[in-house]
């Protein structure tokens, strides 16, 4: 069943009936889809790039083309990259599709090691052009993660690049297609050990505040948003400044009280920061059972069995040390359950980057993997899991906030649930998830109230929505 609402900005509902799970399962079916890449891979970023309604992955590698795979429709995928001039060669660490000039198309931005970015521009008829010089965004090298978000809310998307040992640079988006560099007037800063980080609203205030993470034990930072793309440092009073071998980091409200919590891969204990709704986070890693001790690199949360809780995929790169990857389920409880042992998703492979979308639209959340040098490339995990809840799937689009509603926050009431869901332009490490938003519902068959409180700080609700 799908409904269309047109309020302006506009976004289109999707819902699926569904009944009570008894299990979380995966198949693992890359070969059969077209998707087991072999080589030096680090991660992906997934969106319906040629806007067919179903999700596409651009796959980056080192020392070979990277792939687009167009979505047939079918289970299979197909590697159009060269056709639409996409095909780059080099040590790209991360990549991310944006709507950079709002014209409803997609653009594809790659992120190196060694060499300068690039930015692709989508001609509108499924090629894209180097637009790198022009935009500005030449400079680059030593990139750990590719942020997009709206800092000064404007409506314009803006880039943020988190880099190793370099200052990281945030651009900003000053309209036709031109980026500055507001780094230093911004206030975030950074020149250490930078690796995975995100931008979201950790306050409640309606603006992108930042994340970021570093390695060799040096504190994380928390930038907080002063509301006009301008940060202030409260790392220390908000307790987020944990000093760990931090590699990725994404965040889920993962107890449904309305804040969203933070989960960091390391080398070593992984890292879990609760948040406690008041400016604070405790860490409660090993409290929640998912304080997983490998070579962590991505990390993603998802409902992968539609019950309202998100539950949480963890990477390891298990031939740097023995820890298999882990899945863990949400327990409803603030705590989790790891249900991989045995299991596909376990995989004992050099995980890097892992992304989620529905990629058969078949309600459940499906998951890519990055293998770095694998002996069987990358992985996709179909969920098979039998006997879904009900469940909706969320897509937005601004007019008045940037096209991708990227820093809107949507906040679900269903059979007693409050579920919080923020979309992320970037998340893991070197990942994007799908731009579209992902509800499971458990066994209510009415959403009470729909709350879409967009990017510029517009809120609109819908009432009384039927599943």
């Amino acid at each position: 069943m799908v409904k269309h609402f047109f309020p302006v900005p506009f976004l289109f509902f999707i819902a699926w009936p569904g009944w009570l799970r008894t299990q979380v399962a995966f198949d693992e079916i890359a070969e059969e889809a077209g998707l087991q890449l072999m080589g030096k891979n680090y991660g992906m970023a997934i969106a319906d790039f040629d806007l067919d309604g179903d999700d596409d992955i651009y796959a980056i590698s080192h020392g070979q083309p990277c792939r687009l795979f167009r979505n047939n429709g079918d289970g299979t995928f197909t590697d159009v990259a060269t056709a639409a001039g996409v095909g780059y060669n080099g040590t790209p660490n991360t990549a991310g599709w944006l709507d950079a000039d709002n014209d409803g198309d997609l653009d594809l931005f790659v992120a190196n090691r060694d060499e300068n970015n690039v930015f692709f521009l989508n001609n509108g008829d499924g090629t894209f052009s180097d637009h790198t010089f022009l935009s500005g965004l030449t400079a680059g090298g030593r990139v750990r993660a590719l942020l997009f978000s709206d800092v000064n809310l404007d409506g314009l998307i803006d880039i943020y690049l988190a880099r190793l040992l370099n200052e990281n640079i945030l651009y900003l988006n000053i309209g036709n297609n031109q980026f500055v560099n507001f780094t230093n007037a911004s206030g975030a800063v950074d020149d250490q050990i930078s690796m995975g980080a995100i931008f979201f609203d950790y306050d409640n205030d309606g603006d992108p505040d930042l994340y970021l993470t570093h390695d060799a034990n040096q504190p994380n930072i928390l930038y907080q948003n002063n509301g006009d793309g301008y940060f202030t440092d409260v790392s220390e009073v908000a307790g987020a400044d944990i000093a760990t071998n931090g590699m990725g980091v994404a965040a889920a409200d993962i107890n449904n009280d309305g804040y969203l919590d933070v989960y960091v891969t390391n080398l070593g204990a992984n890292s879990l920061l609760l948040n406690n709704g008041d400016g604070t986070f405790s860490e409660m890693a090993t409290a929640a059972g998912v304080d997983d001790a490998g070579m962590g690199w991505g990390c993603v949360f998802l409902d992968a069995d539609n019950d309202g809780w998100q539950d949480l995929y963890a990477v390891n790169d298990s031939y740097f040390a023995p820890f298999p990857n882990a899945f863990y389920h949400n327990d409803h409880n603030g705590g989790f359950t790891r249900v991989s042992g045995g299991s596909v998703p376990e995989s004992l492979q050099p995980g890097y980057g892992v992304a989620t979308a529905d990629f058969n639209l078949d309600g459940l959340m499906d998951m890519y993997l990055a293998n770095y040098i694998g002996e069987i490339g990358n992985q996709l995990f179909e969920n098979t899991s039998p006997a879904p809840h009900h469940r909706v799937q969320i897509k937005l689009e601004g007019s008045q906030s940037n096209r991708r509603a990227v820093g809107a926050r949507l906040t679900l009431e269903a059979g007693g649930l409050v579920l919080v869901r923020e979309l992320y332009g970037s998340g893991g490490y070197a990942s994007q998830n799908s731009y579209t938003l992902h509800f499971g519902l458990g066994t209510a068959t009415i959403i009470d109230q729909l709350t879409i409180r967009w990017p510029n700080g517009g809120v609109e609700v819908f009432s009384g929505l039927s599943v």
